[in-house]
């Protein structure tokens, strides 16, 4: 079995900014320890489709 290497954190917030505010006040984010990579998550459909 590896070792844990990572998470990922699932967000919606208005500006990223407010992203790196969260990041740094959590508790488990050490600087010299970890790295942190922002994107951007988009909807593929912008309405719900139904297929029957």
């Amino acid at each position: 079995m590896s070792p844990f290497v990572g998470g990922m954190w699932v967000m919606e917030v208005c500006r990223r900014e407010r992203a790196v505010e969260l990041i740094e006040q959590d508790p488990y984010w050490v600087p010299e320890h970890r790295t942190v990579r922002l994107l951007t998550w988009g909807k593929g459909l912008e309405d719900r489709v139904v297929v029957l």
